[in-house]
């Protein structure tokens, strides 16, 4: 099991959650975000050791502002987190992104609707449906995810807390391949709790 810590705005804050070896982190491109990460971050934000990935997340933005700003801050992989559709998707991969597409899900998602997306993504991405881009702290119903039986492997997010590993591991479905942890582990927007993240991923890499 995978984690990948998001939301992540300070440099300094970022090198502390580095220590705890999470396999990516996430920063928001957003302008809209409380964790939005400026106009002109700091480069330092995403130097990162190299094992672990970097993960720009974007909201109906313009493929061609992506491309540029994935290739200034060197992502590895962008999170689409709107409205976008699998021809957006198709671009950006043609343009050599690796894409994490993100759905909010609810009690009457059918999964089939996402078969479209299953050649030009390299991930999904599920938390809960509301009307912010992600960030909301709010957990979705994982027996949901029962129904999941689409070949492709996904993050889970949405309101995950630092008290969720044991349940995460219990979830029965081996599509689930990382998790997603953001607002529930901050001290404000955009700042993470060290040992809050340290203790969790150790508890979910515990097996």
């Amino acid at each position: 099991m995978k984690v990948k810590v998001c939301g992540i705005t300070d440099p300094e804050n970022a090198r502390l959650i580095a220590e705890s070896s999470p396999d990516y982190m996430g920063f928001n491109f957003y302008s809209s975000s409380p964790r939005y990460v400026g106009d002109k971050p700091d480069p330092s934000l995403f130097s990162l050791p190299a094992e672990i990935g970097r993960i720009g997340v974007f909201v109906d933005e313009d493929p061609v502002k992506v491309i540029e700003l994935a290739a200034t801050y060197e992502l590895d992989y962008v999170q689409l987190h709107g409205t976008e559709t699998a021809g957006y998707c198709e671009g950006l991969k043609l343009s050599g992104l690796k894409i994490l597409k993100a759905f909010g899900l609810c009690e009457y998602t059918d999964f089939e609707m996402y078969t479209s997306y299953m050649e030009v993504c390299d991930y999904f991405l599920f938390d809960r449906r509301t009307a912010k881009w992600g960030g909301s702290g709010e957990k979705f119903d994982w027996s949901i995810l029962e129904k999941y039986k689409l070949d492709k492997p996904f993050f889970l997010g949405g309101g995950i807390s630092p008290g969720d590993a044991s349940s995460i591991k219990e979830i029965n479905n081996d599509r689930h391949v990382a998790t997603d942890i953001n607002s529930r582990f901050e001290t404000s927007p955009g700042i993470k709790d060290p040992v809050a993240v340290k203790k969790f991923i150790e508890e979910l890499k515990n097996c």
